[in-house]
């Protein structure tokens, strides 16, 4: 945690920003919060704020519909208990869970060319809630509609955070996008839930080195995803089936080289609306020649190539294809978290929260899982601070900072090497899966399941770092010591001869 001393009266997301703007005070411009980005995170934190009884709460968010997303980029999440517990608390889980698929009950089906179906068996330690991204923020959008202490501005981003007024508070500059009007929010607390390219970071950052984000290397980041919107379907291309089903298309590759070229697509369930439409997801390095195709009649003939054992022009219409070809799709980022979660400005705090603090690949949902964690986290320390805003800033960076750091080396260490690895890649990837899930069901008080599984239960970041390493340990003593009895053996069986 540091406090800080303003240097200059007005530091700017733009270069360009000038004082020939007219600012217009906001008629209401005093908040007691003002949250900044209105994805999941920022949502849940204003419906948070004003479950604890503050009046005047101002969520700015850049766009006019936030639930909206590219086909090609909208991806089910798998909603943990460390993400959900914040909708506990507030008394709306059980309708949240109303649109979602229980992980741990869905069965998967691998397809593959000349071989029947492979299903595998739901698993208790997969326990979360599969729905869509947008389904989410839809849900908290229509809770804030209820809400009269949330001013929502849609359509609005930042400018700027001027220097703090006479009483102390911090001002924000906002724009309206479509108009240009300039505003002012004062406000003795800013909760930054702006993302990755968060603009609350990066007009502090000049000023503030500790709110830049630090890059930790990840093995993942070579990789980039599309989602293909695509019915649930067998290769008889019946789309009625049941909603609990997890679907695997293997693919025997295409082109000069198959081995190299071949990928898979995933259909995860969205949730239980019937309306949302599955997309499959293909994730493969950044090099592969897949990404390269801009001809939709191509893309079809490598998809055929690719799964011949699924009726591609019958399951995948032409948009939605043109769709998959044109959008850029997701880059896995680099492993990024900012030093201090919080700052004091005069009288105000900013606190980061999500991915605007913290920032991981999407492989394991822990993205949006470990944000709305920061909501829960940052709730309970103001409910022990009495609402002490600056008190509470101090003990939230204290708390979640030791957590968040468990997290990065957990996922640098649990990545799967699967993505893009070859066929031998993944065979060793599913066996040590398979070999910690043994040796864990049969000694669990030295082992432990894969370290991305213990990402499903209700303990720390902290703890999940502690069982993973202990595991290893574990392992590695076993292997040694496996060896040592070996080798003993070998000899005394040779000084026999």
């Amino acid at each position: 945690m540091m406090l800080f001393a303003w240097r200059s009266n007005l530091i700017t997301l733009s270069s360009e920003l000038t004082s020939s703007h007219s600012v217009t005070t906001c008629p209401q411009q005093r908040f007691d919060a003002v949250v900044v980005g209105g994805g999941p995170v920022g949502a849940t934190a204003a419906l948070t704020l004003a479950h604890r009884g503050w009046n005047r709460i101002a969520l700015v968010e850049r766009l006019e519909e936030p639930s909206s997303s590219s086909l090609g980029k909208g991806y089910t999440v798998a909603l943990k208990t460390r993400g959900y517990k914040i909708f506990r608390e507030l008394g709306i889980l059980d309708e949240l869970r109303s649109l979602a698929i229980d992980n741990d009950k869905c069965s998967t089906v691998v397809l593959s060319r000349g071989r029947p179906p492979i299903v595998s068996k739901p698993t208790r330690m997969l326990r979360s809630l599969l729905l869509e991204r947008g389904t989410i923020v839809r849900f908290l959008y229509q809770k804030l509609e209820n809400v009269s202490q949330v001013h929502v501005l849609r359509g609005t981003e930042m400018e700027g955070i001027m220097a703090p007024n006479p009483d102390g508070l911090a001002q924000l500059e906002i724009r309206d996008r479509v108009n240009g009007q300039v505003q002012v929010l004062q406000t003795p607390l800013i909760l930054a839930c702006d993302g990755m390219n968060s603009g609350v970071r990066r007009v502090l950052e000049p000023s503030i080195p500790d709110v830049s984000l630090s890059i930790f290397p990840g093995k993942t980041s070579h990789l980039r995803y599309k989602a293909l919107s695509v019915p649930l379907a067998y290769q008889t291309g019946d789309t009625n089936l049941d909603p609990y089903l997890k679907l695997i298309w293997l693919g025997r590759g295409f082109g000069r080289d198959p081995d190299r070229n071949a990928f898979n697509l995933a259909q995860w369930p969205c949730g239980a609306d019937p309306h949302v439409s599955r997309r499959g997801c293909v994730t493969l390095p950044l090099d592969h020649p897949i990404w390269k195709v801009d001809d939709l009649e191509e893309m079809f003939r490598i998809f055929e190539e690719n799964f011949p054992h699924v009726p591609v022009r019958t399951l995948v219409t032409s948009e939605s294809m043109q769709h998959f070809i044109s959008n850029d799709g997701i880059n896995f980022p680099n492993i990024q978290r900012i030093r201090t979660l919080a700052v004091n400005v005069g009288q105000s705090s900013v606190v980061f929260l999500g991915e605007s603090a913290h920032l991981f690949p999407p492989d394991f949902s822990e993205g949006l899982n470990s944000g709305l964690e920061d909501v829960y986290v940052y709730n309970g320390i103001l409910t022990s601070s009495q609402g002490d805003v600056l008190g509470a800033s101090s003990k939230y960076h204290a708390a979640r900072t030791c957590d968040i750091d468990a997290l990065l080396h957990v996922v640098q260490q649990a990545s799967p090497f699967l993505y893009g690895s070859g066929r031998l890649g993944q065979a060793l990837h599913a066996f040590g899966v398979s070999l910690l899930e043994f040796l864990s069901s049969r000694a669990p008080q030295l082992f432990t399941p894969y370290s991305a599984y213990l990402l499903f239960e209700d303990m720390s970041y902290s703890e999940v770092m502690r069982l993973s390493n202990r595991t290893r340990r574990n392992l590695f003593i076993a292997v040694i010591g496996s060896v040592s009895i070996l080798a003993t053996a070998t000899g005394l069986l040779l000084t026999s001869i």
